[in-house]
């Protein structure tokens, strides 16, 4: 087990509340994370249980909560009680609570759990979440289409495509050929009201709408991941020269997702996203973040309408969305470094501000 955990899946859940920017008020999290290579299982150990079973090997578990304990406090300045100021469990729920109120002095934005580990060891987790301030992140690749059929603007289109072939490539994030999103074009056309009155259009027009997102956003998927964008994009920024304030917007955005790729090469979207982890029992279907981050085609128009509404009416029915997590394990005893969700608030910053340059500058 590793101090610092890197997440190889998907997503992870949280208690939906108010977004807003890092740092604002949140309703207290509640958790799902499946990562077996992680040595997690999904229950919180609790320190006073009815039942005998949940005792067995208590020794063990005992011993090293509270050698966790001592790496932990260590680290945030107090010192810890003695196993034997009083008898198990209650010896852990009260250093437990004492290590709680350490850690809200210190930072009262993170959380503090007890994990047991496949080894049967219990340690103490501290967990700090990014609060994600739009609620979809569907990057619309139409408008980069039709700009790349301009040639007066191939610089510009060429600059762009070398940004969503990292996107794409490097990062995987999904797209409209993901399950997910096949599965929403299939559910669409039996959904929704379609009142050709209200501008919403009609149901030949969607389907319309899905086969140009199939065939034509298909193809131009394609040219993305096999154009060797990628491999051109510093020689395209060090040779395009901005004519307008337009292009120099651009430039600034794609010159930031650069310096991303730069500084984290093989990061992808999802790595502080964790599936099933659950610090809490409950039972709630999660929305995945592969649901509220995907490319798309249209900008605008009844589909594009459609996928978000279709998105918010699945959002109802669950209090559980997906937001990046950071976990630290306190299982050695040197100091650790705090992660400060560095990639994933400059990643989420930057997909705001693509979306918003896809749909209203080109």
């Amino acid at each position: 087990m590793q101090s610092h955990l890197s997440a190889r899946s998907n997503s992870r859940t949280v208690k939906k509340s108010t977004y807003g920017r890092r740092g604002k008020k949140r309703d207290t999290p509640k958790r799902t994370l499946s990562e077996p290579a992680n040595a997690f299982l999904n229950h919180q150990f609790l320190p006073l249980v009815p039942e005998q079973q949940a005792l067995t090997n208590w020794t063990h578990r005992e011993k090293t909560f509270f050698e966790s304990l001592r790496y932990f406090a260590g680290h945030y300045h107090f010192i810890p009680p003695k196993p034997r100021q009083q008898v198990f469990p209650l010896n852990v729920a009260l250093a437990f609570e004492q290590a709680q109120a350490a850690l809200k002095k210190a930072n009262p934005w993170m959380s503090l759990f007890i994990a047991e580990m496949d080894d049967g060891s219990c340690r103490l987790i501290t967990t700090d979440n990014l609060v994600i301030s739009s609620e979809v992140f569907y990057i619309p690749l139409r408008p980069l289409y039709l700009l790349h059929k301009k040639n007066a603007e191939q610089p510009l289109a060429n600059l762009l495509l070398s940004m969503m072939a990292y996107f794409k490539d490097i990062l995987c994030i999904p797209d409209f050929e993901s399950d997910y999103m096949l599965g929403t074009f299939e559910n669409l056309p039996e959904w929704g009201d379609y009142d050709p009155a209200s501008g919403q259009g009609t149901v030949e027009e969607l389907e319309e709408e899905i086969r140009e997102t199939k065939d034509i956003g298909g193809t131009f998927l394609r040219e993305i991941s096999g154009g060797g964008h990628l491999k051109k994009w510093e020689e395209r920024l060090t040779a395009f020269r901005p004519k307008t304030a337009r292009d120099r917007t651009i430039l600034q955005t794609v010159q930031s997702a650069y310096q991303l790729y730069r500084e984290y090469p093989q990061r992808k979207w999802y790595q502080n996203f964790y599936p099933e982890f659950s610090f809490n029992e409950i039972e709630d279907t999660p929305i995945y973040p592969e649901e509220y981050i995907s490319f798309t085609w249209q900008e605008s128009g009844w589909l594009a309408s459609a996928l978000e509404r279709y998105y918010f009416s699945t959002q109802q029915e669950t209090l559980n969305i997906a937001e990046p997590l950071y976990l630290t394990v306190w299982d050695r005893p040197e100091a650790l470094p705090i992660d400060n969700l560095d990639f994933d608030t400059r990643l989420f910053a930057l997909l705001e501000n693509v979306i918003t340059i896809l749909t209203n500058e080109l």
